[in-house]
């Protein structure tokens, strides 16, 4: 699989794309520099956050209390890489 390289304009920063064929949330690796992506609203969220965070339309949901990632729709999830400026 090829990987993609996003832009986001705001930051001048980079995404790049490391996977999105999942079917089981134990499988989605996380940390500091992984992001998660709802391909349904474009909210991207933090694979580490501190309090509980989701995407605008509920499709990813990060539940820190249990330590749990909740994806609805894993054919509209994509695994990004933030890249340094």
């Amino acid at each position: 699989m090829s990987k993609k390289i996003l832009s986001r304009r705001r930051t001048g920063a980079k995404d790049e794309v490391l996977a999105q064929t999942f079917s089981d949330t134990s499988q989605v690796p996380r940390g500091i520099d992984i992001f998660y992506r709802c391909l349904q609203c474009g909210g991207t969220i933090p694979s580490g956050p501190t309090d509980s965070i989701g995407c605008n339309c509920g499709n990813i949901f990060i539940d820190t209390d249990y330590m749990r990632l909740v994806v609805r729709e894993f054919s509209k999830f994509q695994l990004v890489k933030r890249l340094p400026v």
